[in-house]
């Protein structure tokens, strides 16, 4: 299989399961992190990259913590400035 030059598209025919073939254009990176999916992953691989997912979803909370904490305290009213309502018998 020629690839041509480095840095060009790689063309890769896959078919579907109504037996339509389709032709994807890949690039060369797109051909190694293919790769690096379908490869079997060691025990530690798995554990790190686990890690690093758990670490990305802690920053991205923390994020949405930071902004929607001011949001929430200003629509919640104070006990001061809520006008008295008469409780229900």
């Amino acid at each position: 299989m020629s690839y041509g030059r480095p840095g060009s598209p790689i063309l890769r025919t896959t078919s579907t399961g109504d037996g339509v073939k389709a032709v994807k254009v890949m690039m060369p990176y797109d051909t190694y992190r293919l790769y690096q999916i379908e490869r079997a992953k060691s025990p530690a691989e798995v554990q790190r990259a686990d890690e690093q997912a758990a670490r990305l979803a802690s920053v991205i909370s923390s994020l949405f913590r930071g902004i929607s904490r001011p949001v929430r305290a200003a629509r919640t009213e104070s006990p001061a400035a809520a006008p008295r309502r008469p409780r229900p018998a």
